[in-house]
Parts: C-alpha cells; sequence; structure tokens
C-alpha cells in the first residue's frame, strides 16, 4: 500500500533498469524516465540492480475546460501520474516500477529485475523466429541481439553480425 493514500501525494518516484530511457508525454507534462547505469550484464552481475535510474515525480495540475468559459483546476496526485506512466506504457516489463517510498526495497529490484530478465528471453525468442525464416533474417534489431548478450546465451544470428552488435552495443562484451 502507498504510503499517505488518503492524502494526496506530492512527489512519487519512478526505477528504471531499462539500459534506454522512456519518452513518456502526459497532457500535463513531459515525462522522462532515465536508463539505468550500463555496469553489469542482466543475469552474471549479482549486483546488477544495485545501479538504476530514477525520476522524481511531483504532482501535476490542468485546468479542465467545462464549456462557457468555465474551468476546473484538477490535481493529480504524484503516484497516480507515476502508476499511470508504469502501467499504461507496459514500462513494467522492462524492469521499471514505483516503489512505496522514497528509496526502493532490494525485493522490488529483485522482482523487477525478474521481469526484465523475461522480457529478454522473450526477445531472444523473437530473435530465434525471425532468424528461422530467410525472409526475416533481416528483421532481427539490435534489441534482440542485446537480449542474447544480457542472458549470455549463444546464437549464430548474433555472432553473424559481430561487427554490427559491437557498433550498436559498445560497452557489452562479446
Amino acid at each position: 500500500m502507498r504510503p499517505n493514500r488518503n492524502a494526496a501525494a506530492i512527489r512519487a518516484l519512478v526505477v528504471s533498469l531499462w539500459h534506454v530511457p522512456f519518452h513518456v508525454t502526459r497532457p500535463y507534462q513531459n515525462y522522462t524516465v532515465p536508463a539505468r547505469p550500463d555496469n553489469g550484464l542482466l543475469v552474471t552481475d549479482p549486483k546488477f540492480f544495485e545501479t538504476f535510474g530514477s525520476l522524481l515525480i511531483s504532482q501535476a495540475g490542468q485546468n479542465m475546460d467545462i464549456g462557457e468559459r468555465r474551468s476546473l483546476p484538477q490535481v493529480f496526485d504524484a503516484y497516480a501520474i507515476a502508476d499511470d506512466i508504469v502501467m499504461t506504457e507496459e514500462l513494467f516489463k522492462y524492469g521499471v516500477f514505483v516503489p512505496d517510498g522514497d528509496e526502493p526495497l532490494k525485493r522490488d529490484l529483485q522482482a523487477a529485475q525478474g521481469l526484465l530478465i523475461k522480457k529478454a528471453k522473450q526477445l531472444v525468442g523473437e530473435g530465434d523466429i525471425k532468424y528461422s525464416k530467410p525472409q526475416t533474417r533481416a528483421e532481427i534489431s539490435d534489441l534482440n541481439r542485446w537480449a542474447v548478450i544480457q542472458l549470455q546465451e549463444k546464437r549464430e544470428w548474433v555472432y553473424a553480425h559481430d561487427e554490427q552488435v559491437k557498433l550498436a552495443l559498445p560497452n557489452c562484451p562479446n
């Protein structure tokens, strides 16, 4: 349960384990959920989840037009905004979440890492399907290759494009 759910929350934290920032637009503000610093691999570094990107969200407001040149002020709770960003954009699949307090708990970070591993496995599976059909091999993305590298799996379709991977992911080992 969120702290102070009876009162409007003035601020909330969004935490990200993803390696790329997310840009989200809402009518009242634009948000950028920052990427986590690039250090360590998803499955082999035991301290992978100890570094993360974080965004502090404040409550926001806007006026709602009710016609006849009248408007009502609306204030959006910070947790409502944070939850909306994570759930509507489905960022939870990428290891993004809203902790209950000012700092994420270790178990929350581990759960987010688990969801991120699940997403990486899905990306590897998509790459395998694309590689199995000669007409779709060109559709294998750098994201599919990133997932293979992060999970430390071996796939012919990653090593066949070794130079492209180095260009796209310069900080990742082969």
